[in-house]
Order: C-alpha cells, then sequence, then structure tokens
C-alpha cells in the first residue's frame, strides 16, 4: 500500500509537457497510465478571492489510493472511483470559508466558471506535498484548456503516473531512464520520500529479522522434540 503515496506505481514528472511516446510505450507494456497537470491559481467569486493549489487529472486517477469527498461540509466522507465531471470541481473545505461559498455555487476558473459538486477531503498523493499551503481544487483534465490558464512562463507541473506487473515496470524504467533530461524525474514509492523511504527500509530488515527468529525457534522446536 505505500504506492498510495505516489497515487500510483511509477511516477514520471516534469514542468514541460512529457512526450506522448512515453505513454505510448507504457501503453505497449501492459502498464495502466492516468496524466495529471498541477498548477497555483487565483480562485475567484462574488465575495473575494484565494490563491489555490489546482490538479487537472484524467480518466483513471488515482492508480493506486483513493480520494474522498463530502457532499457537503462536515458531512460523512465517501470514496469514489471517479473524477469530477467536465464542468464541475472539487475544493476543500477551507476555499468553501475563505470565499464564503457553498457547495453549490460557482467558482471561477481562470475564464472558466466550473460548479463545484462535491468537499474534497482526501488525495492519496497529497501526502508528499507538504510544502504547499494553499487550499486544493481537484477538477477534470478535459476543462484545463476552457480555463487558458497555462501560457509562456507559467509554473506548472506535468506528471505522468503508471501502474501494473513490477516486471512490466522495470522494463519501463530501463527503457526510460536513458531518455530523461534535467527537468525530467523518475519516482518511485522508496525514493519519493525520505521518510518513506526510510521506513520501508527498515520494515525489510524487521521482516528479515523475523523470518531469521522463527526459522531458530523451528529449530530449537525440533531439537527439543527429537531430544524428548
Amino acid at each position: 500500500r505505500a504506492a498510495e503515496f505516489l497515487g500510483a506505481d511509477l511516477v514520471l514528472s516534469s514542468r514541460a509537457a512529457l512526450p506522448d511516446e512515453w505513454k505510448q510505450q507504457a501503453h505497449e507494456l501492459g502498464l495502466q497510465s492516468t496524466d495529471v497537470v498541477e498548477f497555483s491559481s487565483v480562485m475567484t467569486s462574488d465575495s473575494g478571492m484565494q490563491l489555490a493549489q489546482v490538479k487537472a487529472v484524467g480518466p483513471g486517477y488515482p492508480l493506486r489510493g483513493e480520494v474522498r469527498i463530502s457532499d457537503e461540509q462536515f458531512a460523512d466522507e465517501r470514496s469514489v472511483d471517479s473524477i469530477p465531471p467536465e464542468g464541475e470541481v472539487w475544493v476543500e473545505a477551507r476555499l468553501l470559508n475563505i470565499l464564503d461559498l457553498a457547495v453549490s455555487d460557482a467558482l471561477d476558473v481562470g475564464r472558466s466558471t466550473l460548479g463545484m459538486g462535491a468537499v474534497l477531503t482526501h488525495e492519496p498523493d497529497r501526502v508528499g506535498d507538504f510544502y504547499s499551503l494553499n487550499p486544493r481544487v481537484l477538477m477534470n483534465l478535459a476543462d484545463l484548456g476552457a480555463t487558458e490558464i497555462i501560457q509562456p512562463g507559467s509554473r506548472i507541473r506535468y506528471r505522468l503516473l503508471l501502474s501494473g506487473d513490477e516486471a512490466a515496470l522495470e522494463r519501463f524504467q530501463d527503457w526510460v531512464r536513458p531518455q530523461l533530461e534535467p527537468n525530467q524525474r523518475l519516482t518511485t514509492v522508496a525514493d519519493d520520500n525520505q521518510q518513506i523511504g526510510t521506513a520501508l527500509d527498515r520494515a525489510g530488515q524487521f521482516l528479515g529479522l523475523a523470518s531469521i527468529a522463527a526459522v531458530v525457534l523451528a529449530g530449537v522446536a525440533v531439537a527439543l522434540s527429537a531430544s524428548r
């Protein structure tokens, strides 16, 4: 379940759009994939404005873990196996409070006005994003173009999420690593977060020691039984 911290088994990220052939290669290897575009933008309403962290996601997101939402603030959350439909966004409760909005209101995102369909309570790949203190907005990638937010010089992060068979993931890594440019990064859960990676290493060591201890105890039990 450690892959839930990434929302996938493997992530490719870049400040520029990733090559289409990478996704095609992943498809040929039988891997699942989905696109994510992240950026900061000012959200506006009749009562004010607020800088927010926006994540535009494609179908299938997340590949690992789950997104949880609630229908209203302070209502019970529930897991969903879909992304916001086109024309709709899911937002954190903080943004609603700051802009004095209700879930049924509309939100201006760039040049588009999108309806708010739910309160966003959990994203699996949010764990490693501690540096962002802004409220979160989750939107459908299909709506991104109409917002006209992405312009030359915009600070954007593009991510390609991949999951699937371990052998296929290894083959894909071997294929893509020689092509990586300085602004591109390939990430697995072990190296995405130092604390997570350290915890996984320690867990592996613990399980190894536990296995050895089990073998020793079994040997002692056999020896005592034979002696008796």
